[in-house]
Formats: structure tokens, sequence, C-alpha cells
């Protein structure tokens, strides 16, 4: 019972030793919303000549994970993020009033990153921070048509239900400002705001596919409407919030 009674009485004085100027080894957890740059760039390109939808992304969401160690002047962490664009569902997509296709339209990204925080101001529970990332992603579209009568006639080769998915990579950069403020023991909350760049610049089929650009092969590059290559811009402007538990 006496080791039990002196455990109790250092865990108070254990617990008081968490100082945010030089809090440590910790692991953590982020939520982020943010704002898309080009919310129609899967489909709107490629889903036949002048063809228009009702619908669009104006947002994307994402939720990361990671590991952080932080001194006093800086932190350093690794985490993965999973980006997810708006999901579209049932957007219709025509010509001149005239509906040629519904569309179900999704975009998942992982993304694998570093980072480097440095305190630019410290106070006794909390410190304001800038942030710089570095990642390297791997993104995924799919776009699922259903085409109305009018789509069948001006596309007779392409079948009326079909699904087209591309894939790509590309790095991503991120800038950003915080600030971390004691939430419990042991523990902080923070919030950010910055800015990503994350361009896809080509996006391959695995699978053959007939779509509105034409028929495709495993491993064939995208295409739009005019015959370019099609490419993805995902970043923009974003903010997050997260904990950091320190040990």
């Amino acid at each position: 019972m006496s080791w039990l009674l002196a455990l109790l009485m250092l865990s108070p004085a254990f617990a008081a030793q968490f100082d945010i100027k030089n809090p440590g080894f910790g692991t953590y957890i982020r939520g982020e919303y943010g704002l898309a740059v080009r919310g129609d760039a899967s489909y709107a390109d490629s889903s036949g000549s002048g063809v228009s939808f009702d619908g669009t992304r104006s947002s994307n969401a994402g939720g990361e994970f990671g590991l952080v160690w932080a001194g006093g002047a800086s932190a350093f962490h690794v985490s993965c993020e999973v980006l997810l664009p708006k999901r579209l569902a049932g957007v219709t997509g025509g010509v001149n009033g005239t509906p040629y296709t519904e569309l179900d339209s999704k975009v998942t990204v992982i993304l694998p990153q570093v980072g480097l925080d440095y305190v630019i101001r410290a106070y006794p529970e909390s410190r304001l921070l800038v942030s710089a990332q570095l990642g390297y992603a791997s993104v995924t579209t799919q776009n699922i048509y259903k085409l109305k009568p009018a789509g069948q006639a001006a596309y007779p080769s392409v079948p009326s239900e079909h699904t087209e998915t591309g894939k790509g990579t590309a790095p991503a950069v991120s800038l950003s400002a915080a600030y971390e403020f004691e939430f419990a023991e042991h523990a902080t909350l923070i919030f950010d705001a910055g800015y990503r760049y994350l361009r896809v610049s080509s996006l391959k089929t695995p699978e053959s596919v007939t779509t509105f650009t034409g028929p495709y092969s495993s491993g064939d590059t995208l295409k739009t409407n005019g015959g370019g290559t099609r490419t993805l811009d995902l970043g923009g402007l974003f903010a997050g919030a997260g904990f950091r538990f320190y040990f």
C-alpha cells in the first residue's frame, strides 16, 4: 500500500510538469474545411461538348492524424490526411436545357506528409505558430453516368450507364498560421488557417471504359472534350482545428 500512496502523491506533481513551451512527443488528430478552387473540374470538361451541369462542389473537407515532436522553438510532425471534396449525387447535365445525363461524382485524396512548425511567440499557456507541410497525394476520381434519351442520341457509342475512374499523383505544399493553447493536462487545442497547393497534371484510367471523350484502355491518360490532358486543382484556402496529446 505504501507504493500506491507514493504514486498517488507523485501523480499531481508529474501532471504539473507539462509545459507548452517544451511539450515533447505526442500524437494528434485534426479536421479541416476548405474552399474548392474549381469544384466541377473532375467532370465538367469531359462529359460531352457543350454540356453544363446544375451542381458543383464549393468545399472540401478532410481529416488528419499523425505524430508530433515539439520543442521550445519548433515542432516536427508526420501525418496522413484524407481529403474528401463534396460528393455530388443526381446532378443533371445537358445542352440548352435538354438533359443529357445524370451524374454522381466523387473525389478522394490520400495525402501522407511531413511538416515543420516554428514558434513565433510563446505565452504561459499558449503559443503562435507558422507551419509548412510537404506531401505527396494519391488522387482518385469517380464519375458515374446515366444517360438520358437525348444523351444516348448524341453519343450512341457511349454506354447508357457507365463509370469513369481516374487516378493520379501530385506533390502538395501548404503554408499556414496556427494558435495552440492548453486544453487539459498534456493536451492542447490548435486552430489553423492557410493555403494548399495541390495540382494533378494528369489522370489515368485503371480499367477499360468508353465515355464521352472516347474509348480508353487500362493505363490510358484521360482527356478533355477538346482532346487535352485532364488536370485537377485541389488546392485552395483552408481552416482546421485539432487536438494534440503529449506524453
